[in-house]
């Protein structure tokens, strides 16, 4: 809708975790290289945390863009399954055949993949994503799946992402085998003011401006109190403050915008007591995508 109005070719701020939009802030940068470091060292397991709207899933596709060409990946997002569904799930991102296939035969033929990968020299990786939804039972047969190696070396690195209670969760008692095996864990944090300046610049110029501000110092000021530093929100209220200022014929994005978008925003609540009262600032977002 305001693409022409800014002179962009995309959609800068779409909360959908395309590669092209990732951003290395300093936070982001160090989980990346935590994230390829245990897969290149063959670790077996790694775990990344952070909060809703961190920009876990953009990490993930991230480290898919940055694997090298003797890298395999698998990457799971949905993971309210069985343990039999994990496995047949597994099998399909690794082109696996799964039909009439028991549990007992899908780990087998998973098995017999990464063996003649190892023979050939490639590296398996999977990746859970939204790994908090996994039931301790299935996180059990992960860490099984992630036993699976050679007298060498781990036949296949286990990426664990998910949210802050993913880590309270393989605390546990009855979890603590997996525990001890990860290796690497990281928690994303949020992006600093500085940060949250240039990922705003980032994501425009990735979308097509010219080099002209469109928002202003104020503006992503605002922008930054409001969400916190929260990518997915800084990335809401963004395109509401675009969609502002085009609405009002206006050519870049002032304070007045955001404040107007803030303001029309029903369920992003931002911490910034002076634009919404306590008990919306406790209301959970009601809508948005992954990031």
């Amino acid at each position: 809708m305001y693409l022409e109005h800014f002179g962009l070719r995309a959609y800068p701020f779409s909360t959908t975790p395309d590669p092209r939009f990732y951003y290395p802030s300093a936070k982001h940068r160090e989980a990346l290289a935590c994230l390829l470091y245990a897969v290149e060292q063959r670790k077996g397991f790694a775990l990344v945390s952070g909060e809703v709207g961190a920009g876990k899933s953009m990490l993930c596709r991230a480290a898919f863009e940055r694997f090298g060409a003797d890298v395999n990946t698998a990457l799971l997002v949905h993971t309210s399954l069985t343990a039999k569904q994990f496995f047949q799930a597994v099998c399909v991102e690794f082109g696996i055949a799964v039909k009439g296939k028991s549990k007992f035969e899908l780990l087998r033929d998973i098995k017999d993949y990464l063996l003649d990968q190892s023979r050939i020299n490639r590296t398996a990786v999977l990746i859970v994503d939204e790994a908090q939804n996994l039931g301790r039972g299935v996180l059990e047969e992960v860490r099984l799946l992630g036993n699976l190696e050679t007298a060498s070396e781990k036949l296949i690195q286990i990426v664990l992402v998910g949210q802050p209670e993913l880590r309270t969760i393989i605390g546990a008692p009855e979890l603590r085998q997996l525990n001890q095996r990860i290796t690497i864990k990281f928690h994303l944090g949020t992006l600093s003011a500085e940060d949250a300046d240039g990922y705003i610049d980032h994501r425009l110029r990735v979308a097509g401006a010219n080099g002209d501000p469109i928002f202003d110092d104020d503006a992503k000021a605002r922008i930054f109190r409001a969400s916190n530093g929260i990518p997915r929100l800084i990335n809401v209220l963004c395109d509401h403050a675009l969609l502002e200022a085009f609405v009002n014929g206006w050519r870049s994005v002032e304070e007045t915008a955001v404040r107007n978008a803030i303001a029309e925003m029903d369920g992003y609540y931002m911490d910034a007591p002076e634009e919404v009262g306590s008990t919306e600032r406790d209301a959970s977002p009601s809508r948005g995508d992954s990031e």
